[in-house]
This record gives C-alpha cells, structure tokens and sequence, in this order.
C-alpha cells in the first residue's frame, strides 16, 4: 500500500513539475493605459498613422475587453510597436508568444499589412531578413505566415478579432511539449507552430537567410507596418510571453523535487521508528 501511494506522489511530483514549467515572462493588456517599455514610432500619433490606446468606446472600439492598442498606417511610412522584453533569452530558447487582433475597421481590398516579427534583444524588427518569421495581419483578411516557407490562410482577420498563438524553439534539438490544445507538439530544431483561435495551422521552419541568431534567443517583438503598403489598421490587445525550459532543464527540475521527496520521506521514517 506504501509503496502505491509513493508511486502515485512521485506522479503527481512529475506532473506538477511539467505544468509549472512554463513561466511568463511578459504580459501585457494595455489597461495601464500607455506603452511605458515600448519602443514606439512615430512617437507622436497623428490622423495618418501612430500608436493609440482604444477601449470599448472608443471608436473604432475594441473588440476585447478593457484597453489595448491600435496600430494603425494610412500613409507610406512604418508604424512601430517594438519591446525588448527579456534580457536573458539565450537561456530561455523554447518561448510561446500569445495575443489578441482584430482588424480596426472591416477589411477591404486595401494593400495594408501590420506584420508581427521576433527577433534577438536589441535587434531590428524593421526588416523580416533581421527576423525569426514574418507573420502578416493583412486588411484583406488574409493571415500570411513567411518562414522558410510561406502560407496565406483567408477570412482570418475581422473586426471581432482571433487570437494567435505561436510556439518557438531556437534550441539546436527538438522538443515535444503539450500545447493549448492539450495536443502534443513536437518541433524540431529552429521551428516555429502557429495556431489560430486554439487550432493548430502548421510548423515553419526559421526564416533562411536572416540575420537573427539563434543561439541568443528571442529578446525583442515587433508589431510593424509596412512601408510600401497603406491602409493597415489592427488592435492589438493581451501579449503575452512564456518560456517554457528545454527537456534537460524539466529533467533537472524533476530530478531536485523526486529527490527532495525522497529525503523527506526517509527522515520521517526514521523519526517514527
């Protein structure tokens, strides 16, 4: 009987370990009411482009609840939302990025793209050549992933908004992990997964060719938009960052509370004879 209900608490031991292990790292749902930490251009909004905190009154209005920020481009120059969120990213290579859009106004047969990029801290999300993927929120509708290859998904992106979620590994080894869905996932080496609205749309490898360095982590996201296309308008609402530690790093963890366990059991059992 002892040893069953030890074989059941080192399970449960097992378990709590790998639901603890994802950590955040970064949250944001913009009721603060301003972008203390970001990186902001232009850093004066005016009717033609800029950075804005909207709500449920606002109009246009956003579709989540509480505050959150409208990036919007009606002229021919970038719009950025960049933060550098982390300073220990080459210790955190496995990360799962989440939040919330919504097109502003209804989409249309404007040419607008408000792109979402990672890169390493410090770096530039200005081009997606600096940048992990590209993934573009257009006004058409159309959600548009570039890694190291492409996929476009229509009637994605509307005014209730979709929630996007995307997993990374910039480790060297691949890693299988329980997702939102409570699915497994496995992503190999330098591999990304996206999914809409809980659905899983795919795994991309890295963008081929680009300038960010993966040993360094990801450090740094940006919501821009684009320079040669006009008429992006998109909320953006509830970021957040988790790093979730790689296999090693949870085996350790599982090891330190199987044996933390193990230690106290034996000084109870010496206490009690």
């Amino acid at each position: 009987m002892k040893k069953i209900v030890h074989a059941c608490l080192i399970t449960s031991l097992l378990t709590a370990s790998s639901v603890l292990s994802a950590q955040t790292i970064f949250s944001d749902n913009f009721n603060s009411g301003g972008f203390s930490g970001y990186d902001v251009t232009p850093t004066v909004s005016d009717e033609n482009r800029g950075v804005v905190i909207v709500d449920e009154e606002s109009t246009p209005a956003n579709p989540f609840s509480g505050n959150a920020a409208r990036v919007y481009d009606l002229s021919t120059a970038s719009v950025f939302l960049e933060n550098d969120y982390t300073s220990t990213a080459s210790t955190q290579l496995v990360q799962l990025f989440t939040f919330d859009a919504a097109l502003a106004v209804g989409s249309s047969t404007t040419d607008g793209v408000l792109s979402f990029r990672l890169t390493n801290e410090g770096g530039s999300t200005s081009s997606k050549d600096n940048c992990v993927f590209d993934i573009q929120l257009r006004q058409t509708g159309v959600f548009y992933v570039y890694g190291a290859t492409s996929n476009g998904f229509s009637n994605v992106m509307d005014t209730s908004g979709v929630n996007i979620a995307v997993y990374t590994n910039s480790s060297t080894s691949s890693i299988t992990l329980t997702d939102m869905a409570s699915n497994e996932l496995t992503l190999g080496a330098r591999e990304f997964a996206v999914y809409i609205d809980g659905e899983n749309k795919g795994i991309w490898g890295f963008r081929t060719g680009s300038t960010y360095d993966p040993t360094e982590g990801i450090g740094r996201f940006g919501f821009v938009s684009s320079s040669s296309a006009t008429g992006s308008d998109v909320i953006i609402d509830n970021i957040e960052i988790s790093a979730i530690p790689e296999a090693s790093t949870s085996a350790l963890m599982m090891g330190a509370a199987i044996a933390m366990f193990l230690m106290g059991r034996k000084r109870f059992t010496k206490s009690a004879q």
